[in-house]
C-alpha cells in the first residue's frame, strides 16, 4: 500500500491555516481578543507595535501615581484620538515613540514657557447627591483655566474648579513672575481679621500647568465647602478646550 506523499506546498498551506487560527499577540493595555478598530488590530498583529503599547502602558501607569491623574488622563485621551488617525504601522510607531518621549518629560519644570495664552480644561470625575434616590451619582465635571499674557512678567488668570456635589472655586487676577517656573498671586483676605494672605502659585511643567494654594488660604475665600484649588492641573497640549470656551 502506497502512503500519500506529504508535499511541501500542502505543509505550507496547513501552516498558514494554523497561524490564521491562532489568536493575535497580546498587548498589555487591552485585550487583543476584543480588538475591532484599525489601530487595535494593527497593534495586535505587529510585534513591535505591541511592545511599544506595553511600554507606553507601563509609563502611563507610573505617571498616574506621580502626578495629577485627571490632567494626565485628559491628555492621554486626546493623544489617542490623534494616534487613531494613523493608517499604517509606520505612522503608529512614530506616534508611540513621540508620546513616550513626551511623557518622559511630563513632570519636568518649564521655567520660561514661550506661549501660555489660551483656555485649558481637564475632565474630572465627581459626584452629585440625588435627593430623590438619596444616592451620590457619578458625573464628569470640567475644570477650566484661562491664561493671558499681560506683560513679560505678568499673567492674567481666571479659573473655575469643581469639587463634589458641584461645589466650585472661582478666582481671577494677575499673577507675577516668581522663582523658577512659577507665577504668584497674593491677596489679603478681609473676611477674617488677622487672616494670612491668599497666595496662589501657577507653575509650568513640560506637560501641564499646576495651581498651588499655600496653606489652603485661597480656598477659604474662593471655594465652596467641597471644592479646593491646591494641586489642580491642566494638560498644556489640550489648549483652547471647547468645553471651557462655551
Amino acid at each position: 500500500m502506497k502512503l500519500p506523499v506529504f508535499r511541501p506546498r500542502l505543509a505550507a498551506l496547513c501552516g498558514a491555516l494554523l497561524m490564521a487560527a491562532m489568536p493575535p499577540a497580546q498587548a498589555a493595555s487591552f485585550d487583543c481578543a476584543k480588538a475591532k478598530t484599525r489601530t487595535d488590530l494593527l497593534i495586535c498583529r505587529t510585534d513591535s507595535l505591541s511592545a511599544l503599547d506595553e511600554e507606553l502602558s507601563r509609563r502611563y501607569k507610573q505617571l498616574t501615581a506621580q502626578t495629577d491623574a485627571a490632567a494626565l488622563k485628559t491628555d492621554q485621551l486626546g493623544w489617542m484620538r490623534e494616534r487613531d488617525q494613523c493608517k499604517d504601522a509606520a505612522c503608529l510607531a512614530d506616534s508611540y515613540n513621540a508620546r513616550l518621549k513626551f511623557l518622559s518629560t511630563w513632570n519636568d519644570a518649564d521655567p520660561e514657557p514661550a506661549n501660555v495664552a489660551g483656555v485649558y480644561g481637564t475632565r474630572r470625575p465627581s459626584f452629585i447627591h440625588n435627593p430623590d434616590t438619596q444616592r451620590d451619582e457619578p458625573v464628569d465635571m470640567w475644570d477650566c483655566l484661562a491664561l493671558k499674557r499681560k506683560s513679560g512678567s505678568e499673567l492674567e488668570f481666571k479659573f473655575t474648579l469643581f469639587g463634589s456635589n458641584a461645589h466650585s472655586c472661582e478666582m481671577e487676577g494677575v499673577a507675577r513672575k516668581a522663582k523658577g517656573s512659577a507665577y504668584e498671586y497674593r491677596e489679603t483676605m478681609e473676611m477674617v481679621s488677622g487672616q494670612p494672605e491668599c497666595k496662589l502659585s501657577i507653575s509650568f511643567h513640560q506637560g501641564y500647568v499646576e495651581l498651588l494654594d499655600e496653606g489652603d488660604r485661597c480656598r477659604q475665600q474662593f471655594c465652596g465647602m467641597r471644592a479646593s484649588i491646591g494641586g489642580a492641573a491642566f494638560p498644556r497640549a489640550r489648549l483652547n478646550v471647547k468645553r471651557c470656551k462655551d
